[in-house]
C-alpha cells in the first residue's frame, strides 16, 4: 500500500511540476521532425532519439525532482514516516522508466516500424542505469546549478560509446554498460533475441551494482541531515 501511494506521489509530482509536459511536447517535436528525414537516415536519427531523450532524460529529470523534493522538505518529512527508503528510490525509477519505454515505443513506430521488446528493454534498463547515475549525482550536492555543472561532463563523457558506434560505426569498450544499450537498440530489429542475453545480463547486473551505492549514498545523506 505504501509503495503504491509513493507511486502516485512520483507520477503526481511529475505532472503538477509539468515534466509529464515536457514529455509530451519532446514527443511531438520528435515525431514532427522525423517526417523530414529520408528512408535512409530515418532509423539512425530514430535510434540517436531514443537513446538521447527517453534514455538520457532520465538522468536530469531525476536530478530536479529530488532537489525540489529536498527544498518542499519531503525527504525530512520521509525520514519520519513509515515510508522505506528504497520504495522513495524505486518509486522514481518505476515513473520516470515507464514514460521513456512509452515515449521511445511511439518513436520506434514513427513512418516505420522498429518496435521490438528487445529495444523496449534496453530503453527501460538505459533509463534505469541514467537516472540511478542522477539519482547517486544529486546525494552529493545541493543546487540545480551544481547539478546541471556536473552531469553535462558526466553525460558527455557516458555518451562516448554510444556516439562512437552510431556516427562512426566503431565498437568502444563492448562490455562498457552504454555500448551494450547501444546495440540493444540499434540491432534488436536485424540481430535474434538470444544474443542479448550477455548484454541484458550485465546491464541488470549494473543496475544493481550501481543501486546499492545510491542506496548508500542516500542513507550517508539522511545520516549527515543534508536532506
Amino acid at each position: 500500500m505504501l509503495m503504491k501511494t509513493q507511486l502516485k506521489h512520483t507520477y503526481m509530482f511529475v505532472k503538477t511540476y509539468k515534466i509529464l509536459h515536457i514529455y509530451v511536447l519532446i514527443l511531438a517535436f520528435y515525431t514532427y521532425i522525423l517526417t523530414l528525414f529520408s528512408d535512409t537516415a530515418l532509423l539512425w536519427v530514430k535510434l540517436f532519439m531514443i537513446f538521447s531523450d527517453p534514455i538520457m532524460l532520465g538522468l536530469f529529470f531525476v536530478g530536479g525532482v529530488v532537489l525540489i523534493e529536498k527544498q518542499e522538505g519531503v525527504l525530512k518529512s520521509l525520514a519520519c514516516s513509515p515510508l522505506t527508503l528504497h520504495q522513495y528510490l524505486i518509486s522514481k525509477l518505476v515513473i520516470l522508466s515507464l514514460l521513456a519505454v512509452m515515449v521511445a515505443a511511439v518513436l520506434s513506430l514513427v513512418r516505420t516500424n522498429h518496435f521490438n521488446l528487445v529495444m523496449m528493454l534496453g530503453v527501460l534498463l538505459g533509463n534505469v542505469l541514467f537516472t540511478l547515475l542522477g539519482l547517486w549525482l544529486v546525494a552529493k550536492i545541493q543546487t540545480v546549478n551544481q547539478y546541471i555543472l556536473y552531469a553535462t561532463p558526466l553525460t558527455m563523457f557516458i555518451t562516448i560509446p554510444f556516439i562512437m558506434g552510431l556516427v562512426f560505426e566503431v565498437r568502444v569498450l563492448t562490455l562498457n554498460p552504454v555500448h551494450m544499450i547501444y546495440e540493444m537498440i540499434a540491432y534488436s530489429h536485424i540481430t535474434p533475441s538470444w544474443p542479448f542475453i550477455i548484454q541484458i545480463t550485465v546491464l541488470v547486473f549494473s543496475c544493481f551494482v550501481l543501486y546499492n551505492i545510491v542506496y548508500r549514498s542516500y542513507r550517508r545523506m539522511f545520516h549527515e541531515g543534508r536532506i
